[in-house]
């Protein structure tokens, strides 16, 4: 199973952790989510020969059986529109300035961001601040999968209160 990062805020002590944790098994794009991606992936080596020299159909071969079958869509129907364990918080726009959240995502990046608003994850690999405008005020909840070293809210923080859940 792909594995990423998940930060957790110390609120009390202003620390960050960093926790393994893991994506759906079916999750073949890496951004922790099964979806149509992955399963274009999947028909791509659909019944194909699988074997340690093509790393197991570059992993789609998820019992290691030596093809791509009903086995490996059991599994990506089972986990379909699945989230892995992600950075989630909730944000309301209205107690701040604007209608704009701030993640001041640090060290290391390869993430996708889900902003909350039905809007496609955002893929985003450098340090941030990464800033997005919902251009009308509301409650947000915003999920980030992936990997992140740190999190640099002293320097890059929105002023808004973070909800946790």
């Amino acid at each position: 199973m792909r594995k990423v990062l998940v930060i957790s805020l110390g609120l009390v002590l202003g620390l960050v952790s960093i926790s393994i944790a893991e994506c759906p098994s079916a999750d073949l794009t890496g951004d922790c989510f099964v979806d149509m991606e992955d399963f274009v992936i999947m028909a791509g080596w659909w019944l194909e020969g699988c074997n340690v020299g093509n790393n197991w159909c570059e992993g789609v071969d998820l019992d290691e059986s030596g093809r791509v079958d009903g086995n490996e869509f059991s599994s990506l129907a089972s986990e379909w529109l699945e989230r892995g364990n992600a950075f989630v918080t909730t944000w309301d726009t209205s107690l701040g300035d604007g209608t704009t959240v701030t993640l001041a995502l640090a060290g290391t990046v390869d993430a996708y961001i889900d902003w909350g608003d039905g809007s496609y994850p955002s893929h985003v690999t450098t340090p941030g601040p990464h800033v997005y405008d919902y251009g009308v005020n509301g409650i947000y909840t915003i999920s980030v999968a992936g990997r992140v070293t740190a999190y640099n809210s002293k320097e890059y923080g929105s002023g808004v209160p973070i909800f946790f859940r």
